[in-house]
């Protein structure tokens, strides 16, 4: 896990999809993995608790008014999963505000997709593939 957080604890995490069905492989495979990882994470109401106070958190957000459930809240990490699959840049935007944390660890966003016409505009990539800020950085984290 990045940082040690997974040591540290207090790492805060929301892997989020556009419905709970589409996180149903997310899961199952989460439930195999995460226990290799991570020792003592219990899951729960869609998300895996560990002892030192981290958390993942796997949640949906089917309409952009269903964004909302997440104001005021910290994580030091944020997933979408498939932006493509939300018809606009709206939830991204949204949870910037939420992408930050006390323990001091970097707040990153990741996302994942087939480019549609909002992600290629939001990452200014060209209809062949190219961008122009899309950051690609591999960790290699014991």
């Amino acid at each position: 896990m990045a940082y040690n957080s997974h040591i540290k604890g207090k790492w805060q995490v929301l892997i989020l999809r556009r419905t709970y069905k589409q996180l149903s492989e997310l899961i199952t495979r989460a439930k195999l993995l995460y226990p290799k990882i991570i020792k003592g994470g219990v899951f729960s109401d869609y998300t895996f608790k560990y002892p030192n106070g981290s958390f993942i958190q796997f949640a949906s957000c089917e309409r952009d008014e269903d964004i909302e459930k997440y104001r005021g809240q910290e994580y030091s990490l944020i997933i979408m999963d498939e932006l493509s699959h939300w018809t606009s840049d709206y939830c991204w935007q949204f949870l910037k505000g939420s992408n930050r944390n006390s323990a001091g660890y970097p707040n990153r966003m990741l996302g994942t997709s087939n480019p549609c016409q909002w992600v290629k505009k939001m990452c200014n990539i060209d209809d062949y593939g190219n961008d122009s800020i899309v950051k690609k950085t591999y960790v290699n984290d014991d």
